[in-house]
């Protein structure tokens, strides 16, 4: 399983394979990449260095749910406040995670 995650010529040839953005950066990297124009976009996104993964915390997948029930009621035009809609997420998901600590 670590040289099929790893191993940076196996990764580029399966990208290559199956059009998919590899998993490393050394990957990513490789001269022997070869993925259509419209990979760029989000191989940039993978190349950020801003760019994350949520974090893995005593919640699980809680930590998302916050948001993602504000985003559905922004996007059908169940709320106009954006900003009072974000800080209750916010607030929200930091409680849950204060009252996860172990």
């Amino acid at each position: 399983m670590k040289w099929l995650a790893t191993d940076t010529d196996v990764l580029v040839d399966v990208a290559n394979r199956i059009n998919n953005v590899p998993t490393t950066n050394a990957a990513l990297a490789s001269s022997n990449l070869d993925l259509p124009p419209q990979f760029q976009t989000f191989m940039d996104v993978f190349q950020n260095p801003n760019s994350g993964w949520a974090p893995t915390t005593a919640i699980g997948l809680e930590i998302g749910e916050s948001v993602g029930q504000f985003a559905e009621k922004w996007e059908t035009g169940a709320t106009a406040d954006l900003q009072g809609g974000l800080q209750d997420a916010q607030d929200q998901t930091n409680n849950s995670l204060a009252q996860a600590q172990i």
